[in-house]
């Protein structure tokens, strides 16, 4: 599985959560940024490892 389809398999998760109440748009925006970080850090290590 790609890093793209991970990510919006995991935001699509977040929107079924916002859109039936069990979590805020704070808790939204706050996990949607985490991911944006993790995989940030995912593709940093990646091309680590590919130059090294």
């Amino acid at each position: 599985m790609s890093l793209d389809s991970c990510f919006e398999r995991e935001i699509s998760i977040l929107d079924d959560e916002l859109a039936s109440g069990e979590i805020t748009q704070r808790e939204y925006n706050q996990r949607a940024r985490e991911l944006e970080l993790e995989a940030g850090d995912y593709e940093r290590d990646q091309i680590r490892r590919h130059d090294l």
